[in-house]
């Protein structure tokens, strides 16, 4: 199976212009005959598109059924890929930091929602700004995968709680803001380690944006070791057999 980790610009709250990025950058990977291309997270409308007011946020957040989710199923099954992106979901008043992974033929497989809390801010109503509660698994082309978001990870419990499920590859969508000097003489090292907790072969991907700024940039981990990256600083994908 052939992956492709996508290091592609969002622009907060314009989903027209991401959904364009997705569009053209499932053909790219479709053309070079990859099986599935993953987006990082909230990448649809942006890290920083809430307002963090509900009765902003839920216009901007999206449900399952919404017709842009629908839209990004069609244009897996036309162009014969899988797609995984992160989201902001609204699942009626409540609204999480998740990951969506659509099969090739369409068909929603899984929606993870991110554990850890990291992804909004203290101003937050905790009404309605939500965590999820379960680490799950999902098969796609006979390999068995777990998705954690982001920060996910960080905490050694939900290390230790996703270890307990068999898989043969972690998803970990990120969106991280370090520089390249910062990231490659430090943290860099540190998400290996995280990796290497986990045991397994993991896939990291993080999005490119101008404001604010992040640099994007992906890495194939096995047992803690890089064993291939894109380098932040770089539009692209990262294409990986699994």
């Amino acid at each position: 199976m052939i992956v492709g980790l996508a290091s592609k610009y969002f622009v907060n709250n314009r989903i027209d212009l991401n959904l364009k990025t997705i569009y053209d950058t499932m053909k790219e990977a479709s053309d070079n005959r990859a099986d599935a291309i993953l987006f990082g997270e909230a990448f649809l409308q942006g890290f920083d598109a809430l307002k963090w007011d509900f009765s902003v946020d839920r216009n901007i957040a999206l449900s399952q059924e919404n017709g842009t989710i629908k839209a990004i199923g069609n244009k897996a099954a036309e162009l014969n890929i899988a797609i995984g992106f992160g989201y902001l979901e609204l699942a009626i008043d409540k609204i999480y930091s998740s990951f969506m992974f659509i099969d090739k033929t369409g068909k929603i497989i899984n929606n993870y929602r991110r554990i850890s809390p990291g992804w909004k801010e203290p101003i937050a109503s905790i009404e309605h700004y939500k965590e999820g509660e379960i680490f799950q698994t999902f098969s796609y082309m006979d390999k068995n995968f777990l998705v954690g978001l982001c920060g996910d990870f960080w905490y050694d419990e939900n290390v230790r709680r996703a270890n307990l499920l068999y898989n043969d590859v972690v998803l970990w969508p990120v969106y991280l803001n370090y520089t390249s000097d910062t990231w490659n003489n430090r943290e860099k090292a540190d998400y290996a380690q995280r990796a290497k907790l986990l045991g397994k072969r993991v896939l990291l991907f993080n999005s490119l944006s101008v404001n604010p700024v992040a640099l994007g940039g992906c890495c194939d981990f096995l047992n803690g070791s890089i064993i291939d990256e894109l380098p932040m600083q770089n539009d692209g994908i990262l294409y990986v057999k699994i």
